[in-house]
């Protein structure tokens, strides 16, 4: 029926009303706040990245958050983060959500 990405990003959009911590502030360097499921190198998961979604020319190093969700505040046991530059990955029908690149983890 759905894929356990596609429930979990319900979850976090529908749930944020439910039990969410106040929304968090992201500096102007990195002004994107998502709420993610990873957090970690582009090259985690860079063949991803590179060949199904067509992200290409990032440092392998570049900090990438997944599972991504925009919303104001996020609900605990999710990572809070604030992203430089915010991508989709058309070819993957958006299952991963937005995808953070330069990003912090910030104070959830």
């Amino acid at each position: 029926m759905f894929s356990p990405a596609s429930l979990f990003f319900m979850l976090v959009v529908g749930g944020a009303a439910v039990h969410a911590s106040p929304a968090t502030s992201c500096p102007s360097e990195r002004p994107n706040h998502l709420c993610c499921r990873s957090l970690g190198p582009f090259s985690d998961n860079e063949y991803v990245w590179e060949n199904i979604c067509g992200i290409t020319g990032v440092d392998a190093n570049v900090s990438t958050a997944a599972g991504c969700s925009p919303t104001a505040s996020c609900l605990s046991g999710v990572i809070a983060a604030c992203c430089q530059t915010v991508v989709g990955c058309a070819e993957g029908g958006g299952v991963d959500g937005p995808i953070g690149l330069d990003c912090v983890e910030v104070e959830n």
